[in-house]
């Protein structure tokens, strides 16, 4: 002891209790390891090796019977832990009692990493729908919107080219009546539902894009080939 600090620790009994602690250890190991024990718990988020180290550690400085000892164990446990001991019936043995609560433990484990890998895996696949997804609308939006003077044009152009055809088209609903504005165009509805639906904005079916479509192809030929023929009758 220090002499310096006698007459402190004389009138003070903690920190007399405190000097006799820090030179001669514990003045009451078995009850201070009893007490820890019994305050002893296993933190709902932490795994069970610990707890089982903390817990043996303590029974070694115990008079505890087996009994006594098997109880304090379960009721340190978390309650998921509770749960999975008791299925089937409570261990009454502390060695059956450790074996099957670590067993729960490491189940517990095992779909916790199980359950992140699924849910990485899946966040990881909707990022990529969702590019894929906005890749194709945005090819859709960079095509410009027909006008009067090109792809809407010629197919009008092309439905109206002989008068037997006209007559015909006449007979049967026009399949772009309410899908047209009165030059022609695509109505502002019309051009919004093809773009989100993912739809040609010359035709109107799926698979492909305007610049792509095989019927707006062919009607660019066929007005191609019309202007040649019509500037060579003109030379004539």
């Amino acid at each position: 002891m220090d002499p310096s600090n006698s007459m402190h620790w004389m009138w003070d009994f903690d920190a007399f209790i405190n000097e006799l602690e820090v030179n001669f250890g514990p003045h009451d190991p078995i009850g201070d390891a009893e007490k820890s024990l019994t305050e002893l718990t296993m933190k709902e988020g932490s795994h069970i090796v610990k707890y089982n180290v903390e817990f043996w550690k303590l029974v070694a400085r115990v008079d505890w019977n087996e009994s006594a000892l098997t109880a304090r164990y379960f009721s340190g446990l978390p309650l998921r832990l509770h749960t999975e001991v008791m299925r089937g019936g409570k261990p009454t043995k502390l060695a059956s009692m450790r074996l099957k609560a670590q067993e729960a433990d490491d189940i517990h484990w095992m779909q916790r990493d199980k359950t992140q890998r699924e849910n990485w895996n899946s966040g990881t696949s909707r990022k990529k729908d969702s590019k894929t997804s906005s890749s194709h609308s945005h090819s859709q939006s960079s095509n410009p919107r027909p006008n009067s003077n090109t792809t809407l044009k010629t197919h009008s152009s092309t439905n109206g080219n002989s008068a037997s055809s006209s007559s015909k088209d006449k007979s049967k609903p026009n399949p772009l009546a309410n899908k047209l504005d009165k030059n022609g165009k695509l109505t502002g509805d019309e051009w919004e539902r093809r773009i989100k639906e993912g739809l040609c904005l010359y035709c109107g079916k799926s698979g492909h894009v305007a610049q792509d479509c095989p019927k707006a192809l062919a009607a660019k030929a066929h007005a191609v080939s019309v202007e040649s023929k019509d500037s060579m009758d003109s030379k004539k």
